[in-house]
């Protein structure tokens, strides 16, 4: 009972950016071991790299090129095409200079620092120099290798706990207490996918808890009579013997879904403490009784067209073997005449 609606799919702009991050490594790389010229021209060919691998050619592509504007070229300020790119976040297009990137994304120490550390007498001071690095240049050195790990072992974090997000939103750009800007705001709430969010915690069932649970906290609302039942129908007769709306719940095999709020609907019942009509129960015994004699005869109907079906299958086995043997005893004869 979950409505669908589409949901935006950020995982072509991670790959995107991915890839842009091992273009500027592999450039990063050639830079340090002097394979490039340094300066402007290494930071245009590694654009020209990612307009080649990633524009080029892809038209549904998160990775583009600029957006040229008329009034920049004019006054001479707008970048060329070689000197950036555009990315299309979710939150909208960002423009990315790719100007100075290749240094900036060296994170290495100068070999000769590396050499005076290791040539310290203290063990401490010593234990701060790394010998590969003194030797060869790593892309492990890098700014963008270093981020991307980071994000990766963050993301394996955050995918064995039970993370609960608390959405921040800054009222004004002026840092002025007391002031809101509406329009500001509302930009902050449709780029963080918080109208989203609230779209699932409408559509969906955000809480989730296990019918065993729920039966022994709310095993006091029914009569005695109810224990007979299974935890699912159990807390079923619950939810229908104080009229909670059935777009608002939904069972699972071993737990109940809610929506927003209806867990403290659930909570106040037992507050209340208030008694259910007897006539209510009966027509819940009632329904259940009914979907039990629908199962019943239900299986019952399957039962019966699996033994005509079995019974269909061995008279068509028992006439393919009599044929075979009447064909069989009618070829003996003919040689048996023959002969």
């Amino acid at each position: 009972r979950i409505q669908r609606f589409p949901l935006p799919n950020n995982q072509p702009v991670v790959v995107g950016i991915q890839s842009v991050m091992g273009i500027l490594d592999e450039h990063s790389l050639r830079s340090s071991r002097g394979l490039v010229r340094e300066g402007a021209e290494a930071d245009m060919k590694f654009c020209e790299h990612v307009h080649r691998n990633l524009i080029e050619g892809r038209r549904e592509s998160p990775i583009m090129s600029l957006r040229m504007n008329a009034k920049a070229a004019r006054e001479g300020t707008a970048m060329k095409a070689n000197e950036g790119f555009q990315v299309r976040h979710y939150a909208g297009d960002v423009t990315y200079q790719t100007k100075g990137w290749i240094d900036k994304n060296n994170d290495a120490l100068v070999p000769e620092v590396e050499s005076l550390l290791d040539d310290s007498n203290r063990a401490l001071v010593r234990g701060m120099a790394d010998r590969n690095r003194m030797q060869a240049a790593s892309t492990k050195d890098s700014v963008s290798h270093k981020y991307l790990g980071n994000l990766n072992e963050l993301l394996a974090t955050l995918k064995q706990c039970s993370v609960h997000y608390i959405r921040c939103f800054n009222p004004n750009d002026n840092k002025e207490a007391g002031t809101f800007f509406n329009h500001y705001v509302l930009e902050q709430v449709i780029q963080c996918g918080t109208v989203e969010l609230v779209k699932i915690m409408h559509h969906g069932f955000p809480n989730r808890c296990f019918l065993k649970d729920l039966r022994e906290r709310f095993a006091s609302l029914l009569p005695p009579d109810f224990e007979r039942y299974k935890d699912g129908e159990f807390m079923e007769a619950v939810m229908l013997a104080f009229e909670i709306d059935q777009c608002e719940w939904t069972l699972g095999n071993r737990r109940l879904f809610l929506k927003a709020g209806q867990l403290l609907v659930l909570e106040s019942l037992l507050e209340q403490g208030g008694g259910v009509p007897q006539d209510l129960l009966r027509r819940i015994r009632l329904h259940f009784a009914k979907r039990k004699l629908r199962s019943i005869v239900a299986k019952a109907k399957v039962l019966r067209m699996w033994l005509r079906s079995n019974r269909k299958n061995r008279v068509r086995t028992l006439v393919t073997h009599l044929s075979k043997a009447i064909f069989i005893y009618v070829r003996s004869m003919r040689w048996l005449v023959k002969t």
